[in-house]
């Protein structure tokens, strides 16, 4: 999916990056387009963790420029950031739930930070519309009330999807997020992940390690190795490129016939 001019969610523009002596990045460009879901894919310490902090504004990079909803996210104001982040929600690793408060009202806690700038978002209308986003990731009254210590991994990134959705954001970034999850589990996290697409029409970023679950998700990739992207494009597009790193992502795991067929993801 090519970018049409104006339609780049994100846009990053010949971006380097060095860490110490070392160059982490050189010249990256991509665009995520309006509507798409596209997977960043690398393998450990190849430099997508840094990529993304540096997309949510959070590291600087050496050179280059990124724009995130056509705000360049290292050259805006505070309150520029403030705003364009206020139209993006984030899916943690790790999940980074609050341990001391319930899922519900790890959930409510973007409504309430919004409240002290809305005074017409009560506290009533706040929980209703947290219970309904537990109640979209398939998690009900009996699950609510309880703290991330006493839930599965699986609930725990549920929960912070419904975190993440709750604002109705035109960007969701997710990292690494089917990572700690068995592939029974990760296939149901994909599944919802699509189902809320459908509800939801946002725009995806996800970081990963895993194409083979992401198969179904994603519509484009880009894989970054050796400090630059080696291939961005559909499945059927990498399949055809001869670097090493793709084709380890196309290989069989565990003995196993690859988890994902190109003509699977055609039915």
């Amino acid at each position: 999916m090519a970018a049409e001019h104006g339609n780049a969610v994100i846009r990053i523009e010949h971006l380097s990056t060095r860490i110490g002596d070392s160059w982490i990045h050189h010249d990256l460009n991509l665009e995520v387009c309006r509507g798409e879901i596209l997977a960043i894919m690398g393998g450990s310490g190849g430099g997508k963790s840094v990529l993304l902090h540096q997309i949510m504004g959070l590291l600087r990079p050496t050179e280059g420029r990124i724009r995130v909803m056509d705000t360049d996210v290292h050259r805006a104001s505070p309150a520029e950031l403030r705003r364009v982040r206020r139209k993006w929600g984030i899916v943690f690793q790790t999940g980074a739930l609050f341990s001391t408060l319930s899922l519900l009202d790890n959930v409510a806690f973007p409504l309430r930070e919004m409240a002290r700038y809305r005074s017409s978002l009560d506290e009533g209308t706040i929980r209703d519309l947290a219970w309904l986003a537990l109640a979209n990731v398939s998690l009900g009254p009996q699950d609510g009330l309880k703290k991330p210590g006493a839930i599965s991994e699986g609930m725990v990134k549920r929960t912070a999807l419904a975190r993440a959705l709750i604002l109705e954001p035109e960007l969701l970034i997710l990292d690494e997020p089917i990572t700690g999850l068995d592939p029974v589990l990760s296939g149901e996290f994909i599944a919802l992940l699509n189902d809320l697409r459908e509800e939801y029409n946002f725009t995806g970023l996800v970081v990963s390690h895993n194409m083979n679950a992401l198969a179904n998700f994603a519509d484009r990739f880009a894989v970054l190795a050796d400090g630059g992207f080696k291939g961005i494009g559909t499945l059927e597009e990498l399949a055809a490129i001869e670097h090493p790193f793709i084709r380890g992502l196309f290989a069989p795991t565990s003995g196993q016939e690859r988890m994902f067929r190109l003509s699977h993801r055609a039915e």
